[in-house]
């Protein structure tokens, strides 16, 4: 986080659930603050990892400050990728309402 707050442009972090998205910003602000920057400029990105990825949990991540969330699935035939997109069309349209 120190490096993020130094340099980075954004952050992209794993396996947190929204409130362990609030507490991880909370330390980025105040490494941020102590580089004398803002959150402004830095793209936080959440990856739920082996989490559900529910539209719940989209709108909850958009909440918590995640601009973006990224799915992670497994795909081992062409139609597992077309099913992971379509259970995904819903978290995709909760985004797109909160503006990311």
């Amino acid at each position: 986080m120190r490096r993020v707050a130094r340099l980075g442009q954004g952050w992209h972090t794993f396996n947190r659930s929204p409130a362990e998205l609030v507490a991880g910003l909370s330390e980025l602000d105040t490494h941020l603050e102590a580089e004398g920057r803002s959150r402004a400029g830095v793209r936080i990105t959440v990856c739920p990892y082996f989490q559900p990825l529910t539209p719940d949990a989209v709108e909850q991540y958009a909440e918590a400050g995640a601009d973006a969330v990224a799915a992670l699935f497994f795909a081992f035939t062409p139609d597992d990728v077309a099913r992971a997109f379509d259970d995904l069309e819903a978290c995709r349209q909760v985004a797109e309402r909160a503006g990311h």
